[in-house]
C-alpha cells in the first residue's frame, strides 16, 4: 500500500465520520426548528448542547481532514492544498457563528421558561427576531 492509498483511506474514513458526525446534530436540533422553539428548547438544553459540541467537533475534522488530505494534494500543486486548508478554516469560523447562534436561542428559550408568562409579548417578539436572523447565509435552510 503506498502512501497515497493510504492517506486517501484515512480522508475516506475520515469523511464518512464526518457525514454521520454532521447528520447527528441536525436530527438532535429538530426541536428548535420550529417557530415555538421558546417553548421547547430550554427542556432539551443538554441535547441542543451536545448537537452544537459536534459540530464544533466535525468543524475541526475538517480541518482535520485537510491537513491529512495536504500530502495528496501536494503532488498536485502546493497551492491546492493551501486552498483546501483555507476553505475548511472559513467554514468551521462560519460555523462557530453558526453556533453561537443556536446557544443564544437556547439562552433565549431558558430565560423565557424562568420569567414564565410575565414578559410573554417581549420574549415572542425577541424569539421572532433571533429565528429571523437564522435565515441568513451561515445557517442551514432548514432553519
Amino acid at each position: 500500500m503506498g502512501p497515497a492509498k493510504g492517506v486517501g483511506q484515512l480522508v475516506g474514513w475520515l469523511l464518512f465520520v464526518q457525514l454521520v458526525g454532521l447528520t447527528l446534530p441536525f436530527i438532535l436540533l429538530l426541536p428548535i426548528v420550529p417557530a415555538d422553539f421558546l417553548d421547547t428548547a430550554a427542556r432539551l438544553a443538554p441535547q441542543i448542547r451536545v448537537a452544537v459540541l459536534l459540530l464544533f467537533a466535525n468543524g475541526l475534522l475538517t480541518i482535520g481532514i485537510a491537513i491529512a488530505a495536504a500530502p495528496a494534494l501536494g503532488e498536485h500543486g502546493y497551492r491546492l492544498g493551501l486552498w483546501f486548508l483555507s476553505v475548511s478554516v472559513i467554514w468551521f469560523s462560519m460555523q462557530a457563528v453558526d453556533n453561537a447562534h443556536i446557544l443564544s436561542m437556547l439562552s433565549l428559550s431558558q430565560r423565557y421558561a424562568e420569567a414564565g408568562a410575565s414578559n410573554a409579548q417581549l420574549f415572542d417578539g425577541l424569539g421572532t427576531l433571533a429565528r429571523s436572523s437564522s435565515d441568513g447565509p451561515i445557517t442551514p435552510s432548514c432553519w
